[in-house]
């Protein structure tokens, strides 16, 4: 009987560690995910930047004359 418990809460122990396993990925993947649509906008974010900086230069020199 004793040798059978111990089996037992082995097996239990091994679920648990799958199951932690499986939410790290999930945690890991959605942070991932996070991370990428961050820098995206962050590269959207400069790219329209650079052409509101563009536009403003083609438009200066115009002004002038």
């Amino acid at each position: 009987k004793e040798k059978k418990k111990r089996v037992q809460k082995k097996e239990k122990k091994n679920n648990t560690n799958v199951n932690t396993q499986t939410q790290n990925n999930y945690k890991r993947d959605s942070i991932q995910s996070k991370t990428q649509k961050n820098k995206i906008n962050k590269r959207t974010k400069r790219q329209k930047e650079e052409k509101k900086k563009n536009t403003n230069k083609s438009k200066s020199p115009k002004q002038n004359v």
